[in-house]
């Protein structure tokens, strides 16, 4: 019913402590508090004077024995409110009152109002309570619910150095560590600096960062800066950063929930600009000889983080933290049960390499354990090392640069591993490094086996490709592969084309670009100069690509050879040589009646000619 309901019979200050009580519920059940909220004041007012009568009406309106009534408590605190402001002694003998009534649940919750009381004489009341515990729970209520300051002026004026059994003090800093915002948390550590309480500052701290207190990162994050602000607290700042990050490492990932885990996220948000952790393990992992603990702290921190912040944390310390303590570190990461590195481990490696500082990725790499260096791992984080920026590899200058390094120290095997993974990555490279990546492997057999290397992978990233773009890069890299001399890597790379193509008849189109770049390659070279014939023989080699093509009458279909033969007329091939493929080719595969639909194949195009240079094989 709505406000003003007269359903039932109004019941005064004069009925019965049970009766008015009963009537008040009554009119909150009718959903009706302005008319339940005038009778309680009336009753209240009527006795206060009378404590018996003042508790049946409070133990009566609480009732818990008939149905729930939603609004009752805060009735109920006004009553301990109106108590309140006659003074500690009726307060007191209220307690008593409802104690002797046997309802203590009461008792305590009068207790919590009394301390949430502001203008309540909180220290009258604590001298006259003889038991410790209502003074706990007293100064508790007051120390959650009053301004921080208040709080922190009852954990001064509450502390026992002395006595063992003091909980009070103890007890008001841990509601207050755990159960307060983080900005009073700050107001309270503040004001107990202005009271020179630094141990109850240091007290406090320890509890916030201890991995039991319940405190997000996003919480230690916030409290961080918000001390950090303060000169005065800056030094506790940093002790409340050194206890987290303790505690973080010292609890697993089972123990710990996902919003503990990303600090580097938390401080990217609140101090984007700030790099806390940056400077924090900056100081600390420059030598070569470091804190190992900040190596564990480090390594936890990229295990348990994958939002903002990352990525700048790894590009800094990347570039302060020593190259030995960055290896100590990666290795700390990796799984010692698993084949496969962690993505943090990847994200370390890569970022080391992404300085492009020789010197430091030289020493990084120097720095893994020598009898682990034939292994397969060693092997992966060259890899690593070799692929900072996802496609694109490390430049070639770089890569030939730590290898030098490294061969010049006591690591002469790991250079030749690193230059002999480089070889293997030339999708993404100019010509020009590619040519430098293979003259720099010692001629001879290891050259050689490196030259076959560099083919199969200058082939599949052709084909992998298939576009006009990738022939044109796959025939510079062959030209400048001829020019220099590297003919192991160019034959063996339009060789591999040839073979793999024919089991993809969709790239023959691409095969033909390829043949077309190579023919012009020796355009305009001339037979006295050495890189003059190398470019001819290339140009040659490209009717030699054709027909290895075309050659593989099993897997070339008809649609794959007027693909090509329409590439060479568009491309202007030169006609005695399209020719000359032809015959060479098509024209002798063995199988008549596969011969004939190719020539029907090339009529059907409007390519009579190229049709008529097959006719006489079937006739």
């Amino acid at each position: 019913m709505g406000h003003g309901s007269t359903s039932h019979q109004v019941s005064t200050p004069d009925d019965s402590p049970t009766a008015a009580a009963a009537a008040v519920r009554r009119y909150l059940a009718d959903d009706d508090p302005r008319s339940a909220a005038a009778l309680h004041e009336r009753c209240t007012a009527a006795a206060l004077e009378d404590q018996d009568r003042l508790v049946q009406y409070v133990v009566a309106l609480d009732d818990v024995h008939d149905t729930p009534i939603l609004d009752t408590p805060p009735l109920l605190d006004r009553v301990c409110e109106q108590v309140a402001a006659r003074g500690p002694d009726h307060f007191l003998a209220y307690l008593t009152a409802l104690r002797a009534a046997g309802r203590s649940a009461l008792a305590i919750q009068a207790l919590h109002a009394y301390g949430r009381l502001d203008e309540a004489d909180l220290s009258g009341l604590a001298g006259r309570l003889r038991d410790a515990e209502d003074r706990l729970i007293l100064l508790a209520a007051a120390s959650l619910n009053r301004t921080p300051e208040d709080a922190a002026r009852l954990a001064v004026s509450h502390q026992r150095p002395q006595d063992a059994d003091d909980i009070i003090t103890p007890t008001i800093l841990h509601d207050v560590s755990q159960q307060r915002t983080v900005p009073d948390v700050a107001r309270f550590l503040r004001a107990l600096h202005a009271l020179g309480a630094a141990h109850l500052i240091e007290d406090t701290v320890r509890l916030v960062a201890a991995r039991e207190s319940g405190r997000s990162n996003l919480d230690k994050a916030l409290l961080h800066v918000a001390l950090d602000a303060n000169p005065h607290l800056r030094p506790h700042a940093e002790d409340l950063l050194r206890q987290t990050l303790a505690a973080a490492v010292a609890q697993t990932d089972r123990d710990l929930p996902d919003q503990q885990k990303d600090l580097l996220a938390a401080f990217a948000h609140l101090s984007p600009d700030g790099a806390v952790l940056e400077e924090w393990f900056a100081g600390r992992l420059q030598g070569k000889v470091n804190d190992a603990e900040a190596r564990k702290q480090v390594a936890w921190l990229l295990r348990n983080s994958s939002g903002a912040g990352r990525s700048e944390f790894l590009a800094h310390l990347a570039t302060t933290a020593s190259p030995w303590n960055l290896a100590l570190i990666y290795e700390l990461l990796l799984a010692p049960d698993s084949r496969e590195e962690p993505e943090e481990a990847v994200d370390l490696a890569s970022s080391v390499a992404a300085t492009l500082h020789e010197e430091r990725i030289s020493e990084f790499l120097e720095r893994w354990p020598r009898e682990r260096q034939p292994d397969v791992r060693t092997k992966r984080l060259l890899q690593l090392v070799l692929t900072p920026f996802g496609d694109q590899p490390l430049p070639a200058r770089t890569v030939l640069g730590v290898a030098d390094l490294l061969a010049s120290g006591r690591s002469g095997p790991l250079a030749e591993g690193l230059r002999r993974e480089a070889i293997a990555l030339v999708e993404g490279r100019d010509a020009d490094e590619v040519v430098e990546l293979l003259r720099a492997i010692p001629a001879g057999r290891h050259r050689r086996k490196a030259a076959n290397v560099v083919g199969e992978q200058l082939a599949a990233a052709l084909l992998a490709d298939n576009s006009d773009a990738a022939a044109g890069w796959f025939s510079e890299c062959l030209a400048a592969l001829a020019a220099d001399d590297l003919t192991d890597a160019s034959t063996a790379a339009w060789h591999r084309v040839a073979d793999l193509a024919g089991e993809h008849p969709v790239v023959a189109s691409t095969v033909a670009e390829v043949a077309v770049r190579m023919r012009h390659s020796g355009g305009g070279e001339t037979a006295e100069q050495p890189a003059g014939r190398a470019h001819r023989a290339l140009a040659a080699d490209a009717d030699k690509l054709l027909v290895r093509f075309l050659n593989q009458s099993q897997s070339v279909t008809p649609t794959a050879v007027v693909d090509v033969t329409t590439r060479l007329r568009l491309r202007a091939y030169p006609e005695p040589n399209r020719r000359q493929v032809i015959q060479d080719s098509v024209g002798r595969w063995v199988d008549r009646t596969r011969k004939e639909r190719v020539i029907r194949a090339l009529e059907a195009a409007g390519q009579d000619l190229e049709a008529g240079w097959l006719k006489p094989s079937v006739g």
